[in-house]
């Protein structure tokens, strides 16, 4: 059974990219212009991810459809898949890249920025939201990690940016986790006027907490970023993420206030949405389900078998989530398109016809299973790559029939020689796109 999950979060990705009001266009990086071909280390590339733009030396631009140095979720400087996506998943997402500290380049630095959609009212508040995670194979991460809004674009340059960034990570705390996206944001008064977005790290070499990697081959601190958004602070927000468990299809909220009424709805139009507490149109909505957050601010919808809005007088019916604050009597709705019952489709990624699991056991020694199940007859492709991405071993390759197929893969590469312990990927081709999941080797 090939199950689907969506969840949803107060900021696009783990939080997705986007939540209601976001003045952020393509804050998932998701649309491209054109296809990342490479590391261009001369102007880079995320303006392929128009309308974003380098506002310092060449930011990258990496995506499901890119070439292998900038493809996701395997590419020249680590693994990792969107932040609203699941590895595995037929679409992976995509982000961008900043090289924020370089060993031998005293003030070096990468800055992405984006015009905003409109700009911003003085004297009002904004919640500025973003997550990184930094590369597998850089060697030190930092603290730093900020954002400026700004009256006009940035000229691009080469050194720090002189600008007081209005919302940044934590002082004295590098970020140094490769394995999971870490939520930057924080709340600021408008002066007005406001229309662009810069990310980067504002502060000089000397100003930052340097963490080393322990060898790791890149002699610098390179992050991902994903999921950016600009929205006034009062609103809360409700937005697709990565798979939650339970049922055949499941909607979580998280970090939502405590002990909030949540409500799922079937609409046929998703026109408009809460600002200040105003309630939104859902068009003619028909409350599919109701319950409270816990403590911790979660609740989960789930559902097994058809799409709960299917069959509503033959309209596109669409799935909508929403929450009530208790405390500050807003409300608060996923503002998108979350699943279209007419085809059964989510908004981001389709009905899975593959499926790679996870390896078992993992952590593993000597050796782990590697299953994938297949929903048609397709021509598949399994391998093993180390965290420098280059191929270790070639489990499998060539046609296979529907269904469950299981490898065993005992740490060894192609030509028999034993691997070291050590994080490596697998990832299965099929059905012209990639699948990759994560697996440790301990000896």
């Amino acid at each position: 059974m090939f199950r689907m999950w969506m969840t949803l979060a107060l900021v696009c990705g783990y939080a997705s990219a986007c939540f209601a009001g976001n003045l952020v266009p393509n804050p998932g990086f998701e649309t491209a212009d054109q296809c990342p071909s490479q590391v261009d280390v001369v102007t880079g590339q995320v303006h392929y991810a128009s309308p974003w733009e380098a506002a310092g030396n060449s930011p990258d631009y990496f995506h499901a459809c890119g070439a292998a140095s900038v493809d996701v979720p395997s590419n020249a400087f680590g693994t990792q898949c969107g932040v609203e996506y699941v590895c595995g998943s037929p679409y992976p997402g995509a982000y961008a890249g900043i090289a924020t500290y370089f060993e031998q380049s005293e003030d070096l630095r990468e800055y992405i920025q984006v015009p905003l959609t409109h700009s911003l009212s003085g004297g009002v508040e904004y919640r500025i939201r973003f997550w990184v995670s930094l590369a597998d194979l850089s060697d030190y991460g930092i603290d730093g990690l900020g954002a400026v809004v700004t009256n006009g674009a940035v000229v691009p340059g080469n050194g720090v940016i002189q600008l007081a960034p209005q919302v940044e990570s934590t002082p004295g705390s590098p970020i140094t986790d490769m394995q999971n996206w870490v939520k930057v944001e924080g709340k600021f008064f408008a002066d007005g006027g406001e229309d662009h977005l810069v990310l980067g790290v504002f502060r000089a070499d000397n100003e930052l907490t340097i963490q080393s990697m322990g060898g790791q081959p890149h002699k610098y601190a390179y992050y991902y970023i994903d999921g950016v958004a600009v929205a006034t602070a009062d609103i809360t927000d409700i937005l697709p993420g990565p798979p939650g468990e339970g049922g055949d299809h499941s909607i979580d909220v998280v970090n939502a206030p405590a002990n909030s009424p949540a409500y799922l709805y079937c609409s046929t139009n998703l026109d408009g949405s809460e600002i200040n507490g105003h309630p939104f149109d859902l068009g003619a909505p028909t409350l599919m389900a109701q319950t409270t957050t816990d403590a911790s601010g979660y609740a989960r919808f789930t559902w097994t078998g058809d799409t709960p809005c299917t069959g509503r007088n033959g309209d596109a019916v669409w799935l909508e989530a929403r929450f009530d604050d208790p405390a500050s009597g807003e409300s608060s709705d996923s503002g998108e398109l979350l699943w279209d019952a007419t085809t059964d489709v989510r908004r981001t990624v389709p009905q899975v016809g593959v499926v790679l699991a996870p390896n078992t056991p993992n952590p593993f020694n000597p050796s782990t299973e590697i299953s994938f199940e297949l929903a048609t007859p397709t021509n598949a492709v399994l391998k093993v790559y180390d965290m420098r991405g280059r191929v270790v071993r070639t489990l499998v390759t060539g046609r296979f029939g529907a269904g469950l197929q299981t490898v065993l893969w005992d740490g060894t590469r192609d030509d028999g020689t034993a691997v070291s312990s050590g994080v490596y990927a697998y990832q299965l081709q099929a059905e012209g796109r990639s699948w990759t999941r994560r697996m440790t080797l301990l000896k």
